[in-house]
């Protein structure tokens, strides 16, 4: 990888990163709705749902951290993973550090490893269809959409679309 891409790694999720997950879904409306959560967790709520997903074998979920200090700045990960369909769901967010590059970093390492290490034809993604800077972000990673879920999710008590996007292993490969 070019120096660029080691501004951030991606590791397993810890105990500290759950903290500090539960501390910015506390302190962002902008988060929580970003992310399609519909009220500020509770700590036991945050650590019981984090604790869920260690289980579950479908899933691989990592902190974002700095590559120069191993600050935790964010959390992405695959979900709904498929071997035998050969496709999964990518999430991504930033809880620190927005607009200093590294989230396209941390989500083409992610890509990268879906379809490089894991074999996927497809990565695939949902995104709250008022959010136009991830709408943004996730098409200049090379994402398409798909369509929508309508009235799918509220937002402020109100229902909103979900956007579907998709990025497919051919498209991956052109665009590297």
């Amino acid at each position: 990888m070019s120096s660029t891409s080691e501004i951030v790694s991606l590791v397993d999720m810890e105990e500290c990163h759950i903290n500090n997950t539960y501390r910015w879904l506390c302190d962002s409306s902008e988060l929580r709705e970003q992310v399609d959560c519909l009220q500020a967790p509770t700590e036991e709520g945050n650590r019981a749902y984090w604790y869920l997903r260690r289980e579950d074998g479908r899933r691989e979920d990592y902190a974002i951290v700095t590559s120069s200090d191993n600050k935790h700045i964010g959390n992405c990960g695959l979900c709904d993973l498929d071997p035998l369909r050969q496709k999964a769901q990518l999430w991504i967010y930033l809880g620190e550090s927005f607009g200093k590059g590294v989230g396209p970093v941390a989500a083409a390492q992610l890509i990268n490893r879906g379809f490089c290490q894991l074999n996927l034809e497809r990565i695939y993604l949902r995104a709250v269809a008022n959010n136009l800077r991830a709408l943004h972000f996730y098409r200049k990673l090379g994402f398409v959409e798909e369509g929508r879920f309508r009235r799918d999710t509220l937002v402020d008590g109100q229902p909103m679309d979900i956007v579907c996007m998709a990025i497919l292993r051919s498209e991956y490969v052109t665009n590297t």
